[in-house]
C-alpha cells in the first residue's frame, strides 16, 4: 500500500481513537495532515480573533510552510505508529472501509453569525437561546437585556465547547456586553472545554478594558486551563500585562 493510502487510513483510524491521543499530539497530526493534503497555508485564510481554537490549529499548520507534502505524510503516519494506539499498516485495508475523508480535528468553536448548518441544527426549543448569543456576539446590548429580562435563567446557557456567553462577549472584545452579562450573575471563572476562563479569552485576544473589567468583578486570574496555562502566561499585550502586574501587587 502506498504512502497516500496509509495517510488516509491512519485518519480513519484517529477518529475512533482521538480519546488516546493528547491535545499537543492532535495538533501535531493535524498541522501534518492540512500539509499533507493541501499544501502550504494561506496567511490570508487565518481564522478571526473570535476563533481561538482554530487560530491555534492553523498557526501549527503555517509552521509547516514549504515542507513537502510527502514530508508531511510521512511524518503523520510515523506520529501514529510511534503513538501505538493501536494503527498498524496490516489494518489499512479495514480502516478505510470506515468513513472516509474524516480527521478527528475540527474547528470546535462556533464562528459568529448563522450558517444554513447551524441553522439547520436548532430547534424552536433552542431558538430563544440562539437569538441570546448572536445578540451577544453582535453587541446588540437592548436585545442582550431584554431576553435576559425576560428569561434570567438563560444567563447559564452554553455552547457544545461549554462556552458561556460571557466567553463569547469577552472573546471578542464587547465591554457593554460584558458589564451586562456581570450585572445579571453570570459566573465570572467559568471554564469551557478546555478549561479557560473568560479572562482566559480577554487576555489572549487583547481586550485591555475587558481584562481589567473582569478583574473588577473577582476574575481569578490564578486559574490554569488544562494545559496549564494561566491568563497571564498567554497574555502578550502590554497593557493587559501591565493590568495583570498591577492587580497582582494588590492580592
Amino acid at each position: 500500500m502506498n504512502q497516500s493510502l496509509h495517510l488516509l487510513s491512519t485518519a480513519n483510524f484517529l477518529q475512533n481513537a482521538v480519546s488516546k491521543v493528547s491535545q499537543e499530539n492532535l495538533l501535531y497530526l493535524y498541522a501534518r495532515y492540512k500539509q499533507a493534503t493541501c499544501g502550504s497555508a494561506n496567511p490570508d485564510d487565518r481564522p478571526g480573533i473570535f476563533d481561538m481554537k482554530g487560530r491555534k490549529k492553523f498557526d501549527a499548520w503555517h509552521k509547516l510552510d514549504g515542507v513537502y507534502r510527502a514530508e508531511a505524510m510521512s511524518q503523520y503516519i510515523g506520529k501514529i505508529v510511534e503513538l501505538n494506539i493501536g494503527w498498524t499498516p496490516d489494518q489499512a485495508d479495514d480502516s478505510l472501509q470506515s468513513s472516509s475523508g474524516g480527521f478527528g480535528l475540527r474547528p470546535s468553536r462556533m464562528k459568529a453569525g448563522n450558517s444554513s448548518e447551524n441553522s439547520e441544527d436548532v430547534d424552536q426549543e433552542t431558538s430563544d437561546e440562539e437569538k441570546l448569543l448572536n445578540a451577544v456576539k453582535e453587541g446588540d446590548e437592548i436585545s442582550v437585556k431584554e431576553i435576559l429580562d425576560a428569561q434570567p435563567e438563560l444567563i447559564h446557557i452554553k455552547d457544545n465547547n461549554v462556552m458561556t456567553l460571557l466567553h463569547w462577549a469577552s472573546d471578542m472584545g464587547i465591554h457593554p456586553i460584558v458589564q451586562i452579562l456581570i450585572e445579571k450573575g453570570i459566573g465570572v471563572n467559568e471554564r469551557d472545554s478546555e478549561g479557560q476562563t473568560a479572562l482566559h479569552y480577554a487576555a489572549s485576544c487583547a481586550h485591555p478594558e475587558v481584562v481589567q473589567l473582569l478583574l473588577d468583578n473577582n476574575a481569578d486570574p490564578t486559574i490554569s486551563d488544562n494545559e496549564e496555562k494561566t491568563p497571564l502566561d498567554i497574555a502578550e499585550d502590554e497593557q493587559i500585562l501591565e493590568i495583570f502586574e498591577r492587580h497582582m501587587s494588590h492580592i
